[in-house]
């Protein structure tokens, strides 16, 4: 197992190494955590206090792209299909929790999806196409809350029947939209931080739960030995982040920042 831990890790690195890293300047300071790229030259991001932004020269400039009356929204997903079309997905609880539309580049924006629930959180959204879509939140009341689009306008939640009964708790991560995929229009899958996966294959009309052996939560720190070495191939700034004090705990726990960017990279090593 190490080899080829070992062995991915010269891979990546060499990968790495063979991608060029130009830094851009976004034009505002709020922490962005939404990114859709749809060209070489066209790509959308999204943060929080209500930041929307697009370039259409390959980065050089962005242009900011707020919702009205939206300054204060949270915009953890973005996704854009042209430099017009784009939806983007605010978290938190209650109303706080939305799904807004552009046609036009982000000179109007259409709200679409307008949470009322005061327990439901959205988390992330996935499209198949600029139509047809898939919107995740937080367990309800030990139900899966997903949301489906079929025309890009309306957003209808599927019945609690169709879909297995959540643990206590289970959600998922507002991250950047990446706990959920689709493939086409009728293949769907949805992490959770439960460590499961929901998957349906006929475009959300039936579901099925996964175990997965990933693990989630932290682990005690009784448990856990001191990261002292990094595998060969690892860089200089991997190196030193592994040796840090304060990673105690993963197999996994090194990253290299490039730019704006966070690439794991499997190079730590325990001492037996």
């Amino acid at each position: 197992m190490l080899g080829l831990v070992r062995t991915v890790t010269v891979l990546l690195a060499a990968a790495l190494a063979a991608v060029r890293v130009e830094p851009q300047s976004s034009g505002v300071t709020a922490r962005l955590r939404g990114v859709s790229a749809v060209s070489s030259s066209v790509a959308w991001a999204s943060g929080a206090g209500g930041t929307i932004l697009r370039t259409v020269d390959g980065g050089r400039t962005w242009q900011p792209r707020p919702v009205p009356t939206a300054e204060s929204a949270d915009f953890r997903d973005v996704d854009a299909f042209d430099d017009r079309v784009a939806y983007v997905l605010s978290i938190g609880s209650g109303e706080s929790s939305r799904i807004y539309k552009t046609l036009d580049g982000g000179e109007h924006w259409d709200l679409q999806f307008a949470n009322t629930d005061p327990k439901l959180f959205l988390d992330a959204m996935t499209f198949a196409d600029a139509t047809h879509g898939v919107a995740f939140s937080d367990s309800v009341d030990g139900a899966f809350v997903v949301l489906t689009t079929s025309d890009g306008r309306m957003w209808t939640r599927i019945p609690v029947d169709r879909l297995p009964p959540a643990l206590p708790g289970e959600g998922a991560f507002a991250a950047s939209g990446s706990n959920i995929a689709m493939v086409g229009r009728d293949c769907i899958w949805i992490g959770t931080t439960a460590s499961r996966v929901l998957r349906s294959v006929d475009g959300g009309r039936t579901w099925t739960v996964s175990e997965t052996p990933v693990a989630t939560g932290a682990a005690p720190a009784r448990s856990c030995r001191r990261i002292v070495s990094c595998s060969p191939g690892c860089s200089k700034a991997a190196r030193s982040f592994c040796n840090s004090p304060s990673i105690t705990c993963g197999d996994t726990a090194c990253f290299m920042s490039q730019a704006a960017a966070l690439v794991s990279i499997m190079c730590c090593t325990r001492r037996s």
